[in-house]
């Protein structure tokens, strides 16, 4: 673990198409936030430690109905989507956040969300079983200020 002062950054292994994929667990006051994007699937080494987390910022990228079925994305993408070193979709997404959240967890963000093969009501109707106070779908055209309190 790297420490700046009182801000801790722990750095992790992904599965993904590209050279080293990392993510990261933010330590800062005592609480931990995590950052998962660009993976296609979360390694088993690393579930217990995202476990009970005060924020999960997690990629959400697409709804395995709409990427199936999209005319505008080749088959040889899709299924590099779809893959081990693509991306999660929404379903891996909530499998993975309804076995880790707890009573630390305060916050969910949804990055990394595909325009062309996910939308938000989706995500929305995935993540309304989930019993977290704030649930936010970050998109590209906004910026978002979280502030944990």
């Amino acid at each position: 673990m790297i420490k700046f002062k009182n801000l801790g950054i722990e750095v992790f292994k992904l599965s993904h198409d590209a050279n080293d994929p990392v993510g990261f667990i933010f330590h800062f006051n005592q609480e931990k936030h995590l950052h998962l994007t660009d993976t296609g699937y979360i390694l088993n080494e690393n579930i217990d430690k995202f476990k009970n987390m005060h924020t999960y910022l997690i990629e959400s990228n697409y709804e395995d109905e709409v990427l199936i079925s999209n005319p505008n994305y080749p088959f040889k993408t899709k299924q590099r989507i779809l893959s081990d070193l693509g991306h999660l979709s929404n379903e891996q997404c909530q499998i993975f956040l309804k076995s880790s959240i707890g009573n630390n967890t305060r916050n969910i963000l949804y990055a990394h969300a595909s325009e062309q093969n996910n939308a938000d009501f989706l995500i929305e109707k995935a993540n309304d079983q989930l019993a977290v106070n704030n649930k936010v779908i970050l998109q590209k055209e906004k910026i978002i200020e979280v502030i944990l309190s």
